[in-house]
């Protein structure tokens, strides 16, 4: 079936391709978060990740774009090429509320607007742990080819580091430290020596 130019077809090669790419960036992103977040202190916060943040910003834009581009199947199995339909189906879904939630870049603004604040790495980590709700839209693009066993690793992977990440909060609000894990190991060599 040919579509018009501006449809994209659920079961194309450009959306497959695509859907790996996305899959690919929220992987990193499920990975490296918590990661950061837990055990790199703020004065080692890396440049490359900020502006990494600010370009899967505008990749997740577009991903929004192309999900209102995107055609859907209705209960017969019928495909739906109809753009209002399409538009209506997607904004109505969980996937549109997650995707504006997680490419709202309130962790920039946030860090822009507590500059000469102490706690703005605590913010900015506290706040970018929104965007790991893009990890449901891993079950959805491989629900068919996984059964879902993918996403279902990375949400245990995410409930270990937030509850990790809970554990050196509480330890910075307790011993008023820095919150990197490496700050952690430094304390402890300091007092073997």
């Amino acid at each position: 079936m040919d579509f018009p130019w501006h449809i994209i077809s659920y079961h194309s090669r450009f959306r497959n391709i695509w859907n790996l790419f996305i899959t690919i960036i929220i992987i990193y992103e499920v990975l490296w978060y918590p990661a950061a977040v837990t055990f790199i202190y703020a004065e080692a916060w890396p440049l490359g990740n900020l502006v990494f943040e600010i370009v899967s910003i505008f990749i997740f834009l577009l991903d929004i774009i192309i999900n209102i581009r995107t055609t859907y199947s209705n209960e017969n199995n019928e495909e739906i090429i109809d753009s209002k339909m399409m538009k209506d189906n997607y904004l109505k879904s969980k996937l549109f509320i997650i995707d504006v939630i997680s490419v709202i870049p309130l962790p920039e603004i946030l860090l822009l607007i507590m500059m000469g604040s102490s706690k703005k790495w605590i913010v900015y980590s506290l706040t970018i742990l929104l965007r790991m709700l893009r990890a449901y839209k891993v079950q959805k693009y491989t629900q068919h080819q996984t059964r879902g066993v993918i996403a279902r690793l990375l949400k245990l992977f995410i409930i270990f580091f937030l509850l990790v990440k809970l554990f050196y909060t509480v330890k910075h609000i307790i011993f008023k430290d820095s919150l990197g894990f490496m700050s952690m190991v430094r304390c402890y060599q300091c007092r073997i020596s």
